[in-house]
C-alpha cells in the first residue's frame, strides 16, 4: 500500500484516509442519535483522535467548522460521501468461506460504506452452492465467470496462507485492484494492485505485548 495517493486537485496520506473513514461511519451513527452540530473536542473524545488531527484531517476536503460553533454533522457527512466517493455502491468477493470468512459475509458494517458482498468462492464442495447471510458461495473455478457478471471492486481473501498467493494472483487476473487480505502471510502484487494486510495474530500479540508492559509500568502517555 503506497503513503499516499494523489489526483489532480490534492494528494491524501492513506492513514488519513483511514481516520476519514472512520470519521464518516462514527458521524453517521451521530446523526442516527440527533446530533445535529459537534464541536472537534466532542468528535476528539468519540474519535480517540486529537481535535487537532481531526482538523488536519478534514483540511483535506476544504475547509469545514466554525470556530464557536463546530461542525455541521449532515453537511460533513455529504462532504465525506463525495470525496471518498463512499456514495457509489460498490461489489465485493471474499475468497475463502470458512468461520472468519462466513463472519465477514454476514458483516452488516459493509453497508455503512455501500459495499456489497457479492460472491463468495471456497473449494470445499460442501459448502458450493450454499448461501451465508444471503450470499451464494460458488467454486474458485468459476471466479472468472462471477466476476466478470457482477464486476467486483475489491475482494477479501481469508484463505490459509499456503493458497493465498494463487488466490491473489486470481483476483488480480479479473480485474480486481484492491485487496484486503486475512492470511497470514506477505502477498506480492503489481505496483497498481492496493492491498490492506490484515493479521489477526500479529495484532493480537503485539497487544498482548503492550497489555502486559502496561502492568509493567512501561505504557507512556
Amino acid at each position: 500500500m503506497p503513503r499516499k495517493i494523489c489526483s489532480e486537485k490534492a494528494c491524501f496520506p492513506i492513514d488519513a484516509i483511514k481516520r476519514l473513514v472512520g470519521y464518516y461511519r462514527d458521524l453517521k451513527h451521530l446523526k442516527e442519535k440527533g446530533v445535529n452540530v459537534i464541536s472537534s473536542f466532542s468528535l476528539s473524545e468519540i474519535l480517540g483522535v486529537s481535535p487537532e488531527q481531526i482538523r488536519k484531517d478534514l483540511s483535506y476536503l476544504g475547509e469545514f467548522g466554525k470556530r464557536g460553533v463546530g461542525y455541521d454533522v449532515e453537511h460533513l457527512i455529504k462532504n465525506l460521501e463525495d470525496r471518498l466517493t463512499i456514495v457509489r455502491p460498490s461489489n465485493a468477493v471474499i475468497c475463502g468461506v470458512g468461520r472468519l470468512g462466513m463472519a465477514l459475509m454476514g458483516y452488516a458494517g459493509f453497508r455503512d460504506l455501500n459495499i456489497r458482498i457479492s460472491a463468495g468462492f471456497d473449494v470445499d464442495e460442501a459448502k458450493i452452492g450454499m448461501e451465508v447471510a444471503g450470499i451464494k458461495v460458488y467454486h474458485l473455478r468459476h471466479l472468472v465467470k462471477v466476476c466478470k457478471r457482477i464486476h467486483p471492486e475489491v475482494a477479501i481473501i481469508s484463505v490459509p496462507a499456503s493458497y493465498a498467493q494463487d488466490v491473489c494472483d486470481r483476483i488480480i487476473s479479473v480485474g480486481v485492484r484492491g485487496i484486503l487480505n486475512f492470511a497470514p502471510v506477505s502477498l506480492s502484487v503489481p505496483n497498481d494492485i492496493f492491498i490492506s494486510n490484515v493479521d489477526l495474530s500479529v495484532e493480537l500479540g503485539a497487544l498482548l505485548f503492550c497489555t502486559r508492559m502496561g502492568e509493567a509500568g512501561g505504557a507512556k502517555g
